[in-house]
């Protein structure tokens, strides 16, 4: 299984309330989930343009999974329909292998 956290800048919450609600099934049908969704308070530290305020953590069944997803017509529609006019900063802190316990 992979993990990605990405910190994102939300500057338009009730279009990325809509690309959220959009986008729940998109990942159902990849085998995906997001385990967290987090809204940051303060951030006290942040090197260069890495301003966010909201947290989260998706999780795919593979690596070959989150590569389809993210290609699939169906987010990238979402992505440019909702995301990209509600998010004007995207932090990607890494992707990590979990094993399918965690």
């Amino acid at each position: 299984m992979i993990e990605n956290l990405v910190g994102i800048q939300i500057d338009d919450e009730e279009t990325y309330a809509e690309y959220r609600r959009r986008l729940a099934p998109v990942l159902e049908a990849h085998g995906a989930e997001l385990l967290f969704d987090l809204r940051v308070a303060e951030v006290l530290e942040a090197r260069g343009n890495q301003t966010f305020n909201r947290l989260f953590l998706m999780r795919f069944p593979s690596l070959e999974a989150a590569k389809k997803f993210s290609q699939s017509e169906e987010y990238v529609s979402l992505r440019d329909t909702y995301f990209t006019p509600s998010v004007s900063n995207t932090v990607f802190w890494g992707r990590y292998e979990v094993s399918p316990d965690a």
